[in-house]
């Protein structure tokens, strides 16, 4: 049914199965809640098949929808180095900082006031923008990037 149902039963790490009348079905249905659907007309094989076909299926939603977050991230890079003339703006290597984390986050930049652009800009002139993590501060890595968190 949904994508993000096969990848909760994917990532909860087990799958649980809801058998039905023959009558329910002829192939499984991922539910949003995770659950496979099979019927018990449904033999081994048969089930096989169509739990591949719904991996399968979630596996290219995902490759799309990944490829479609990194080009919206290249596109706010580029916004934001515009904006605030920064000369590289990145994730940090080693921050558990997620795509949706760091586009919020860009898109928080470039929301900011005009007159606060310009005040940023003139410290930020050239520099390198580094996002990591919640629950740390800002502050300036032995590179002279300057590092701030996704939420700040």
């Amino acid at each position: 049914e949904n994508s993000n149902s096969s990848e909760l039963a994917l990532a909860l790490g087990r799958v649980v199965a809801v058998v039905e009348t023959a009558q329910a079905g002829r192939r499984a249905i991922v539910t949003k809640k995770g659950q496979i659907r099979i019927s018990t007309g449904m033999s081994a094989k048969d089930i096989t098949k169509s739990v591949q076909s719904c991996l399968r299926q979630v596996a290219r939603e995902r490759v799309v929808t990944e490829n479609n977050t990194r080009k919206r991230i290249k596109e706010l890079i580029t916004l934001v180095r515009h904006d605030l003339s920064v000369s590289k703006v990145s994730k940090a290597r080693y921050a558990a900082v997620s795509n949706e984390q760091f586009i919020d986050s860009l898109t928080a930049l470039l929301n900011l006031e005009d007159d606060t652009k310009v005040t940023m800009r003139d410290y930020l002139v050239d520099k390198s923008l580094v996002v990591t993590g919640s629950r740390r501060t800002c502050h300036l890595i032995d590179d002279g990037s300057i590092v701030i968190p996704f939420d700040w």
